[in-house]
C-alpha cells in the first residue's frame, strides 16, 4: 500500500470507529488528499431525510471523480459498511475504495467487531 493510500485508509478507519461507537452505524463518507498533502473530510448533503447509502455513495463518487479530473485532489477515498464472508460466517467490515488520478480504483476491507464495552476493534 502506498503512503497516500495509507493516510486515507487510516483516516477513514478512525472516522468509522467514531461513527460506529457513537451511533452503531454510518452512511458512506470520504476523505481526500489535497495538493498540499492535507486530508480533507468529504460528505454530501441530499435533500432527503433518509437517503439510501447507495445514493450517498454515488454522489460522493461523482464529486470525487470531478475534483480528481479538475486536479484538486491527489487521491480520495470512500468508506462504507459491508458484510463479508469469513471462516466464521459473515462479518461486518469497513470497505475503503481508493480513487486516483490515473483512474485506477482499489479496494481494502477492514473487518471489525464490537467489544462488550461497545468499542470497535478492527480485526
Amino acid at each position: 500500500m502506498r503512503e497516500e493510500e495509507m493516510l486515507l485508509t487510516e483516516n477513514l478507519k478512525a472516522q468509522a470507529k467514531y461513527f460506529l461507537e457513537d451511533a452503531g452505524e454510518f452512511y458512506p463518507f470520504g476523505a481526500a488528499l489535497d495538493l498540499q498533502n492535507k486530508i480533507k473530510p468529504l460528505s454530501v448533503y441530499l435533500n432527503e431525510e433518509f437517503p439510501t447509502s447507495e445514493m450517498v455513495f454515488k454522489e460522493l463518487e461523482i464529486a470525487i471523480k470531478k475534483k480528481l479530473d479538475d486536479g484538486n485532489y491527489i487521491e480520495a477515498a470512500i468508506g462504507f459498511d459491508i458484510n463479508i464472508k469469513n471462516n466464521k460466517g459473515m462479518s461486518s467490515a469497513l470497505r475503503v475504495k481508493i480513487f486516483s488520478r490515473d483512474d485506477k480504483e482499489k479496494y481494502y476491507d477492514y473487518p471489525y467487531v464490537f467489544t462488550s464495552e461497545k468499542r470497535v476493534i478492527f480485526t
